[in-house]
Formats: C-alpha cells, structure tokens, sequence
C-alpha cells in the first residue's frame, strides 16, 4: 500500500492490486495472439464435456450424476448447432 500526496489531495494505491490487473490484462493481450491449434484426430464432444462436467465443483455439489451432465449440455449444444 502506498500513500501519495499533491498539493492537497491524498490518494491511497495499493501495488498488488494493480500488478494482478496488470498481468491480467497482459495476459489477455498475448492469450490472443497464439493461433488455433488444430487436434488430429479431434477428441469426442462427449469425452471432453464429461471432463468438463467432472471438474465442475458446483455440478459435484448439487448431487446429479454427470451423465445427466453430458446428456443436457450435448441436447443444447445440438439445438445451437
């Protein structure tokens, strides 16, 4: 935390605030400029949603099996397409 004083205005900065929105946003910058990566063979739709649906802590938290994970995000991925 770092105080700074003009003439008679005080203002409070604190570094690690603003060091993580730094690294954030630089982040971002360079997450955009890597380009597609192209899988061969490309990994099933339904393999790739049950790792998402294993990782996802709420999903583990309100009690339904992950098959019915996959079914419901497969059924509205499908109707999107």
């Amino acid at each position: 935390m770092q105080l700074y004083r003009k003439s008679s205005i005080e203002l409070q900065a604190s570094y690690t605030y603003y060091s993580e929105e730094f690294f954030y946003q630089l982040g971002l910058r360079q997450f955009g400029n890597f380009h597609r990566v192209q899988l061969e063979p490309p990994p099933p739709l339904r393999e790739l949603i049950k790792l998402a649906v294993a990782a996802d802590e709420q999903f583990k938290e309100s009690g339904m099996e992950p098959d019915v994970g996959v079914e419901v995000s497969l059924f509205f991925f499908c109707q999107a397409s």
